[in-house]
């Protein structure tokens, strides 16, 4: 039996959650009795971060902390320490916005191939879906521009010097160690010329948010990444699965309560994320670099979560340093970090060691000083 043809409408996609708020009304994203043809979002210009640091907002002074009585040391190396501290801190929870666009992106990687090609919907309800889905705290528009090499950028708020960049590996390479040149975000990557039937209308999927939509997709030739889809094996034409509007809703969240057909191999992308900071708040200047733990873009939906390796942690105010310690942090999801940063400051005759403790997941993080001895360095 053939299904009849209708414009995918992509908003039924998220509409679960606002449906028990009545976000939608009555949007009607489907055009019955029409076929669709997606178009490559093009290439991006490469872009590079200016080689500059940025000095960020001024903050109010630290207080000072408690914990540093007896450190011998003397008041201003008391601010220094405290006020150090406070700015590195900012800079640490920059990772926060690294990590949570990723994981954002990788719940968004499926349904992204469609919404990057706003042929797919009607003409009127584009500009409706992409301002329901900011609202929801979905992407939109994944915010990386392209570079050269395979390379994905995403400006920080922090920039000049820092910069946080994806590449994209094929699946099973979790060494990272071959970045994929092509464009991952668009269905021409993978289906070129694909057109798009669905046997249910966007009011029917409301109606009936349990019940399956089938969604059939035509393609005229291959594309250089169609090898991710159904497990590197030979595609049909068309490729179909069955999902309804409580399906895609529980991928949204980062499960999976149905099989996505060839598409469902998407999952098992790989990514790779690296982030620098060198930036300057105030007289304080921050540096580090942290790497994102290779996986599959399945691994970190279902996860919400991606955990970082951080090198070479320091912040420097005039003659005085802190420099930390840490094996890893984790990004949570809703803004939160995982793990503890051990940080050292010495002064002429005395040091302090501050502990800062996000426990298993929190926004901010539980701080608490300590006198230590003095290195020999320090000494000196």
């Amino acid at each position: 039996m053939r299904h009849e043809k209708k414009r995918l409408g992509m908003m039924a996609l998220w509409s679960v959650p606002f449906l028990m708020s009545g976000c939608f009304g009555k949007l009607d994203l489907f055009q019955v009795g029409t076929k669709t043809t997606p178009t490559s979002s093009g290439t991006l210009s490469p872009t590079k971060p200016a080689s500059t640091t940025t000095s960020l907002q001024k903050k109010p002074a630290a207080p000072t902390p408690p914990g540093l009585a007896g450190c011998a040391l003397s008041p201003a190396e008391v601010t220094a320490a405290s006020t150090l501290l406070s700015r590195t801190e900012d800079a640490v929870h920059e990772l926060v916005t690294c990590g949570g666009a990723q994981i954002q992106l990788a719940k968004s990687m499926l349904v992204g191939l469609f919404v990057s090609n706003p042929t797919l919907f009607a003409p009127e309800s584009y500009a409706q879906l992409t301002k329901l889905l900011t609202a929801f705290g979905l992407l939109s528009k994944q915010p990386f521009v392209r570079a050269p090499d395979g390379v994905w950028e995403m400006n920080l708020a922090a920039q000049g010097d820092s910069w946080f960049n994806l590449t994209f590996h094929a699946p099973k390479d979790l060494a990272g160690q071959t970045a994929l040149l092509e464009d991952p975000f668009t269905l021409d990557s993978y289906l070129v010329g694909a057109t798009v039937e669905t046997s249910m209308s966007y009011p029917e999927m409301m109606g009936s948010p349990s019940k399956k939509n089938h969604f059939a997709f035509h393609w005229k030739s291959l594309g250089p990444l169609s090898h991710v889809l159904n497990a590197g094996t030979p595609l049909p034409n068309p490729v179909t699965f069955e999902a309804s509007l409580m399906d895609f809703a529980s991928l949204a969240l980062g499960k999976k309560s149905t099989s996505f057909g060839a598409f469902e191999s998407l999952a098992s992308l790989v990514v790779a994320s690296d982030v620098a900071m060198d930036v300057k708040y105030d007289s304080v200047s921050v540096v580090y670099e942290a790497k994102g733990k290779v996986a599959a873009i399945g691994e970190v939906a279902a996860s919400g979560a991606v955990a970082f390796a951080i090198d070479g942690l320091s912040s420097r105010l005039g003659t005085h340093a802190l420099v930390a310690e840490t094996s890893q942090l984790v990004v949570k999801g809703k803004g939160s970090l995982a793990g503890t940063i051990a940080y050292r400051f010495e002064g002429a005759a005395g040091a302090a060691i501050a502990v800062s403790d996000f426990g298993s997941g929190a926004a901010s993080p539980v701080i608490t000083w300590r006198c230590a001895p003095l290195t020999e360095a320090g000494k000196d």
